[in-house]
């Protein structure tokens, strides 16, 4: 190996052209009794001669996902064996996955140990377990509910329906156990299992103004200070929102509710939606009250400056 590394060292035509390592991500859709391959992130390590690696990225979907019309994969360009993927951060570019089970360059090598190892709602990969643990077995990668070497055992941590009607319950395989499963709460509830529902705030804006961009900030008093006021959360509109909707997660609804409408370049113009203080729930209809600039209130020429 180190004499690899030299030789590929001293040949800078060979590292330029030729990369024969690279770290992908596979990406897999998990269901109850199947799983789906999506693509692969991959990334080449130019310098593999250097003593350390260290690659720094951010794994997103490309907006062309899924769009069929600029699919790598339309023409069906891999073999009976293996199915066509998309290489995420490569627009244009494809890979051919082996079927479950098939493994050499072109997939025409089943491996046997893949119809009594892997569970059958797995994808079973030859020679991918790596070198370190069991690498006499292939790689087994589980569907959504089972877990283990061969992906038979089942995991049952969301059968009990843990998260209710208020959330999706979602499978942590947390090795140690303390945590194995985390609840997606449904937009008005929030918890560790989706117990609590939001406060919720509903306006109905009667206004007749019509500008390009409205903000509306909710505005609430600090919990450690007690008095500063700061800014709970705000939400951008094209246009003017007739009807705005804000679920909150604490005891207390916002007690300030401000409009800030946008018109070309001109300076915004403030409104307030509403006071209300020491309220759980909000459901109103709103006038907005026009909040006017302190120096317009001001006579000319009567400004000072400290």
């Amino acid at each position: 190996m180190l004499e690899h590394k030299q030789w590929r060292y001293l040949n800078s035509t060979d590292v330029i052209n030729d990369h024969p390592y690279w770290v992908h991500f596979d990406v897999y859709a998990l269901q109850s009794n199947d799983t789906i391959e999506l693509g692969s992130f991959r990334y080449i390590i130019y310098f593999d001669y250097l003593p350390a690696f260290r690659l720094a990225t951010v794994l997103k979907f490309p907006s062309w996902f899924g769009n069929s019309t600029i699919d790598p994969c339309a023409q069906k360009p891999c073999s009976a064996n293996s199915i066509c993927k998309p290489i995420l951060n490569e627009e244009g570019k494809f890979y051919c996955s082996c079927l479950s089970g098939y493994t050499d360059v072109n997939c025409t090598v089943y491996e046997q140990k893949c119809s009594s190892y892997c569970s059958p709602d797995s994808i079973c990969r030859p020679d991918q377990r790596g070198l370190i643990k069991n690498p006499d077995n292939p790689l087994c990668i589980c569907s959504l509910d089972h877990f283990g070497p061969s992906c038979h055992i089942r995991n049952e941590a969301c059968e009990s329906d843990p998260c209710g009607l208020n959330g999706t319950c979602h499978l942590t395989y947390d090795p140690s156990g303390d945590k194995p499963i985390v609840c997606q709460c449904s937009k008005q509830f929030y918890g560790d299992r989706c117990q609590y529902e939001k406060v919720a705030v509903a306006i109905h804006v009667n206004m007749t103004l019509a500008p390009s961009v409205s903000v509306v900030q909710f505005y609430d008093f600090d919990q450690l200070s007690g008095s500063i006021i700061k800014l709970q959360h705000q939400m951008i509109t094209t246009g003017l929102p007739l009807t705005i909707r804000y679920y909150h997660d604490q005891e207390k609804a916002p007690f300030l509710c401000l409009l800030k409408t946008y018109e070309g370049f001109s300076d915004p113009q403030y409104y307030v939606l509403y006071v209300q203080e020491n309220r759980t729930l909000i459901n109103l209809t709103s006038t907005p009250r026009f909040c006017p600039n302190a120096i317009s209130l001001l006579p000319r020429g009567k400004l000072f400056a400290f």
